[in-house]
């Protein structure tokens, strides 16, 4: 096994994916397979604030980018997109990975408020913490 034959990568808009997407690009040497997933978050039973339809235009807008941005860096790397539900986007993208057989997830973080991040926990700590492959965070330049 690969540590980075098939790789998870979340992505959140089409500006994150091109972020991502130069940020990964440069490490793709020995990836087979790039899957980007964007993750729609449940409330629990609340109404959706968009259709279905309408949240799966959204993806396949940010997976397009994504591909164009690894494109444009001249990668052979497979590249899909995969839409996922869950009340927790963490948990989601690592549910993904065990249904694809991925070997890691590799990240960029978003800009978030430090001391709430501190005080209540963000996303980046729920991908860290409770992981069932390894994470790679990546510099966000």
């Amino acid at each position: 096994m690969k540590l980075t034959q098939t790789v998870v990568v979340p992505v959140a808009s089409p500006d994150d994916a091109t972020t991502t997407a130069e940020a990964v690009a440069p490490y793709l040497g020995e990836v087979e397979r790039l899957v980007f997933v964007y993750v729609v978050e449940k409330a629990g039973g609340a109404p959706d604030k968009a259709s279905v339809e309408q949240r799966e235009g959204y993806a396949d807008e940010i997976f397009e980018t994504a591909r164009e941005t690894i494109g444009a860096n001249g990668s052979s790397t497979e590249i899909d997109g995969r839409v996922v539900y869950g009340t927790g986007i963490a948990d989601a993208v690592f549910d993904l990975c065990d249904k694809i057989g991925a070997e890691s997830v590799a990240l960029v973080p978003r800009d978030s408020s430090r001391l709430l991040d501190l005080l209540v926990g963000g996303r980046m700590d729920a991908f860290v913490r409770d992981n069932n492959v390894p994470v790679v965070v990546l510099p966000n330049d």
